[in-house]
């Protein structure tokens, strides 16, 4: 099954799916007579069942992956990249005054997962080095 603008659109109930209609027109038409182009991310929310951050086996390949992917659609809001860097940086933080919990990660493309799992996976390698330093 393929992710799209319109099969976003027709999944939605038959009232909600004439006012966004009418806001995503009304939006083109505010951001063309403004003499800019209307870019593909303001006009619909992208894709969200064909991307995941499964790939990722170190923060820093997920880092690369959210800077390719630029923009990440949550539940609620719409994330840029660095947003979620900033996020996922205060939630490996090991300064309590910084710590964030976990739950502000969006779950979309399976990102609070990966980020778990990484953490989880950083926190074992780092207990491994304190126990070889130990002996």
């Amino acid at each position: 099954m393929k992710s799209g603008k319109g099969n976003l659109i027709r999944s939605l109930p038959l009232r909600l799916r004439a006012l966004t209609k009418k806001w995503l027109a009304l939006l083109s038409a505010l951001r063309t007579s403004s003499g800019r182009r209307p870019r593909k991310e303001h006009l619909c929310r992208p894709e969200v069942g064909g991307f995941t951050f499964a790939g990722a086996q170190t923060f820093r390949d997920l880092f690369q992956q959210l800077d390719a992917k630029r923009v990440l659609w949550g539940s609620q809001k719409r994330y840029g990249a660095k947003e979620l860097k900033i996020l996922i940086n205060r939630v490996r933080a090991k300064n309590p005054n910084l710590h964030l919990p976990l739950e502000v990660i969006p779950e979309t493309g399976g990102l609070r997962e990966r980020v778990k799992e990484l953490a989880a996976a950083e926190v074992s390698a780092s207990e491994r080095d304190e126990r070889r330093r130990a002996a």
